[in-house]
C-alpha cells in the first residue's frame, strides 16, 4: 500500500494501544483529519495461528515476534531469557490474547464465561 504524501497524525506501533488511539482520534476528529499507523511487522491475517484460540503461543519465535533476548542473568546461572513481543498489527495480543480459557459457567462467580473476566473481577 503506498504511503500518503502528507498526514495529520502518525502513530508508531499498531498494537492495541496504537490501534485504540487511532480509533479515538478518528472518532474525535472525523474525516477532516488523516491518521497513519506505522507497524514494523507483517500482515498477520495469512497465519492461521492468529485466529485460532489457544494457538497464539505457537507464534512465539515466528516472524510475528520480536523475540527480545536478555543479557546473561547471574542469578540464573548466566542463562538468557527470550521475551515475546508482538511484531504485527495487534501487537502482543496476537501472541497471547487469543488464549482465553472457557470454563463451565457453574465454576465462575456470577455466571462469568471466561477466566479472563474473572481475573478482571479479582483484580
Amino acid at each position: 500500500m503506498p504511503l500518503p504524501a502528507e498526514v495529520d497524525y502518525i502513530i508508531v506501533g499498531g498494537g492495541l494501544t496504537g490501534s485504540a488511539l487511532a480509533s479515538r482520534l478518528s472518532k474525535l476528529l472525523g474525516s477532516k483529519s488523516s491518521i497513519l499507523i506505522l507497524e514494523a511487522g507483517p500482515d498477520p491475517t495469512s497465519n492461521p495461528y492468529t485466529t485460532t484460540p489457544m494457538a497464539g503461543f505457537a507464534l512465539q519465535g515466528s516472524e510475528l515476534d520480536w523475540s527480545y533476548v536478555t543479557a546473561p542473568i547471574p542469578s540464573t546461572s548466566e542463562r538468557v531469557i527470550t521475551l515475546a513481543a508482538g511484531k504485527t498489527l495487534g501487537g502482543g495480543s496476537v501472541l497471547s490474547e487469543l488464549s482465553s480459557i472457557y470454563l463451565p459457567s457453574t465454576l465462575m462467580p456470577s455466571g462469568r464465561q471466561t477466566l479472563n473476566e474473572c481475573l478482571v473481577i479479582a483484580g
